[in-house]
C-alpha cells in the first residue's frame, strides 16, 4: 500500500512525528509505504540508490532526489523476534 503525502488526517499526523523524530522535513520525504509480511516472507536486500549516469535514472529523479535514509517501523508488536536479520549475521 501506497501513501502521497499528507493523503489524509491520519498520514498527516505520522508524517509529522516521523519528521519530528528524525529532524527532518516533511517535504524532503517520501510517500509512507506499508508492507504485510506474512510469515516466512523476507524483504530482501537492495540499495535505494541511482546512478546519475544510468540510463532511466533522470526519469526516476522526477519523482525525488536520492534517498538518504528509511524508517522502518512496525504497526504490530510481535510476540518475540520481529528484528530485520542484515546479510551475514
Amino acid at each position: 500500500m501506497f501513501f502521497t503525502r499528507g493523503d489524509s488526517p491520519l498520514v498527516v499526523r505520522i508524517e509529522a512525528r516521523i519528521g519530528r523524530l528524525l529532524c527532518w522535513p516533511v517535504e524532503n520525504g517520501e510517500g509512507i509505504q506499508m508492507l504485510r509480511c506474512g510469515v516466512g516472507a523476507e524483504y530482501k536486500p537492495h540499495y535505494d540508490y541511482f546512478d546519475p549516469a544510468a540510463p532511466g535514472t533522470a526519469k526516476l529523479a522526477e519523482r525525488g532526489d536520492q534517498r538518504v535514509g528509511t524508517l522502518v517501523m512496525y504497526l504490530d508488536e510481535p510476540l518475540r523476534g520481529g528484528a530485520p536479520v542484515l546479510e551475514g549475521e
